[in-house]
């Protein structure tokens, strides 16, 4: 299915300006295998992970603390952690910036003073950084295949 997807995808007419951003080659030429490659390497990639990353560990670090004030009995602060150490470990630890930010908007978003929301931002992001590492050291099987490997 997936080879029939791709040879169709193949033959969709491509805008000419493609022949001045790829030399050599004619705009039917262009494999979307090549195609798809160049977009995972694509400068705009990256900002797209940190902007995710940022809104995921945003949203669920405002639910956390949105939670008690609607009378629940457990905050969920520790979610917003998983989440960044879920990020870390999937797109790398360069996700640092975006984490940061989180932590930062989370607790200045609850009128916490500058210096603590930062000091919160740089615990967050390092805390997600160092377990990432520790995953990535200790040989985590993300695929969770057995649990002999899920808890190594």
């Amino acid at each position: 299915m997936g080879t029939i997807l791709a040879r169709r995808l193949n033959h969709i007419p491509i805008k000419d300006n493609l022949r001045a951003r790829l030399p050599g080659k004619a705009p039917r030429d262009i494999d979307v295998a090549e195609a798809f490659q160049r977009a995972m390497h694509s400068p705009s990639l990256p900002v797209l992970r940190w902007l995710l990353g940022f809104a995921l560990t945003f949203a669920t670090g405002a639910l956390g603390f949105a939670l008690p004030s609607f009378g629940g009995s457990l905050p969920l602060l520790i979610l917003p952690s998983g989440v960044a150490v879920a990020a870390m470990y999937r797109w790398g630890r360069r996700m640092w910036p975006s984490i940061f930010a989180a932590g930062v908007a989370i607790d200045w978003s609850n009128h916490q003073p500058l210096v603590a929301a930062i000091g919160v931002g740089i615990g967050l992001a390092g805390s997600a950084a160092l377990t990432a590492w520790v995953l990535e050291r200790r040989g985590f099987d993300p695929s969770f295949t057995t649990p002999q490997l899920a808890a190594k």
